[in-house]
């Protein structure tokens, strides 16, 4: 399985962004319209290998914690684990929920933008407290809104108006896109911390079976 490291998705996000800036809203909508499909597909597909990337960690920690000798270590982690899955599928769900009404097609109505919002900023303070340590280790890794401009509900609200639907939802793909990324980058760290503990126990446990 091929495997991307952060920066190859860091690499795509901005690739993707640069992108559509290159093009004009004013006198190229089907050209713009070509481009979201071609930058969702491409976001979609790299989400798709992410999500495969998770759910054969969580596979592990899985069949581990159904081991009495690994169960409580595996336990461990695969409980953050889990939390962290959860939350980033709770926002996803509603940003997908905001996709689809744009392509009905409907404006996004203030309420949306609040809800929106909420779920960012949420997400973002959630992730970081299911464990403490690997939000420090991560540091600015799991960001997902710029604090450099402390962006509030107005000023999300107001930079959605000027965009159209197309923009948009290619907003609401990157935001997704970028979730999906902070949840593979926190599971792997979990699941590193769960190998080292568990590494340490085998360890222990050769050298008790050596002294006895």
């Amino acid at each position: 399985m091929m495997k991307l490291s952060f920066n190859n998705y860091c690499s795509l996000f901005l690739v993707s962004i640069l992108c559509f800036l290159f093009v004009s809203c004013d006198n190229k909508e089907k050209q713009n319209e070509k481009l979201f499909e071609e930058l969702n597909e491409s976001l979609e597909k790299s989400n798709e290998i992410i999500k495969k990337k998770i759910q054969l960690q969580l596979s592990k920690m899985n069949d581990d914690s159904k081991k009495a000798e690994s169960k409580e270590k595996a336990m461990i982690w695969l409980t953050k684990a889990k939390a962290a899955e959860q939350l980033s599928d709770n926002v996803t769900s509603y940003i997908n929920s905001l996709q689809e009404k744009l392509k009905s097609p409907k404006n996004l109505e203030n309420n949306d933008i609040k809800i929106l919002y909420n779920e960012l900023v949420n997400y973002k303070k959630k992730v970081r407290l299911i464990d403490t340590n690997t939000a420090k280790e991560l540091g600015n890794q799991i960001n997902l809104i710029n604090e450099t401009i402390d962006i509030d509900e107005i000023i999300l609200a107001d930079f959605m108006k000027k965009l159209n639907n197309l923009n948009i939802l290619v907003k609401l793909a990157i935001f997704k896109n970028r979730i999906e990324i902070i949840e593979e980058k926190i599971i792997e760290n979990y699941s590193r911390n769960y190998c080292a503990m568990k590494i340490n126990n085998e360890f222990d446990d050769t050298f008790r079976a050596i002294a006895y």
